[in-house]
């Protein structure tokens, strides 16, 4: 992977960041506090399974991974996706073909700026988030999807 990454470098811009520097949108819309709440739901569920946080929301201008973690020695790229209900679709059904091109280029980004990280086997995952009561319903697909190439 990473011989792909570095053809590609040429092509990726220095304009990526983390969590840290991004600011979080607006969050007077339903739809961002839901995500917002959502995305630490997610993270406490991953580090009660046993996943160390690297990262959070790293991005460019070309898409961005929400959560970049270990779960012993793989590296993950997750994907939160949480919703009000199931009704119409599940949260995981809508990482469509355009979304994972942009995840995988936010991680190819990541692994040229962490080459620390470079020998490590790699998967996409999804945790999907579906509000129940008080909480959610949380559900951890591993090895959701493949690299787009």
């Amino acid at each position: 992977m990473l011989k792909k990454i570095l053809s590609i470098k040429d092509k990726l811009t220095k304009s990526c960041v983390d969590s840290k520097e991004v600011p979080r949108g607006n969050s007077k819309d339903p739809r961002h506090k839901l995500g917002i709440r959502g995305e630490e739901e997610a993270l406490k569920f991953l580090k009660k399974s046993g996943y160390k946080i690297i990262t959070r929301n790293h991005s460019c201008r070309f898409g961005e991974v929400d959560i970049i973690a270990t779960e012993g020695s793989v590296l993950a790229f997750i994907e939160v996706k949480a919703r009000k209900n199931a009704k119409h679709s599940r949260p995981e059904e809508a990482v469509n073909a355009r979304k994972i091109i942009r995840i995988t280029k936010a991680a190819e980004d990541f692994l040229m700026k962490n080459p620390t990280y470079a020998d490590y086997p790699a998967r996409f995952d999804i945790v999907g988030l579906v509000e129940s009561g008080d909480g959610f319903e949380v559900s951890l697909l591993r090895s959701a999807f493949d690299a787009a190439n």
